[in-house]
């Protein structure tokens, strides 16, 4: 079974105390510590997808902490939200578990499909070690301060 960690980075790689960092080491870091527990294949479904040199930029500071992005969910231009563009991403696989990770609410971007896990981060926090064990706990039981 595959993992994937569908990622946004605003609200998630970041936080509203960052000081106009789009990638904060502490929300990184804790990224990089969720996926030491959970081999995760990461999609990107954020709107930085939409430009090139945005995508360049994620998959370097994800590279910057030893993980890289393995795909995109597709683009709607007419139409559609990311929960449409998730289901669309997952129509061709079959055995998967995985994660959203945002901070936007579940109903814009929660598919509702059977082996996801959607987590809402704190846009203010961004991700913390807190969201990690609440995340692992709810994914299998791990926690890393246990």
């Amino acid at each position: 079974m595959t993992n994937y960690l569908f990622l946004d980075v605003d609200g998630v790689l970041n936080n509203y105390l960052s000081e106009g960092q789009y990638f904060a080491s502490y929300n990184m870091n804790c990224l990089k510590q969720l996926c030491e527990f959970i081999d995760f294949k990461i999609v990107l479904s954020s709107d930085w997808r939409r430009n090139p040199k945005n995508k360049a930029r994620v998959r370097s500071e994800l590279r910057h902490i030893g993980l890289d992005l393995y795909s995109y969910t597709p683009l709607y231009t007419t139409g559609g939200d990311r929960k449409d563009e998730i289901k669309e991403w997952l129509e061709e696989e079959d055995h998967f578990s995985g994660l959203i990770l945002d901070d936007m609410s579940a109903d814009e971007c929660d598919p509702k499909l059977p082996n996801l896990l959607f987590y809402r981060t704190d846009y203010k926090l961004g991700l913390t070690e807190q969201d990690v064990d609440s995340i692992l706990e709810k994914l299998n039981g791990l926690s890393p301060r246990s």
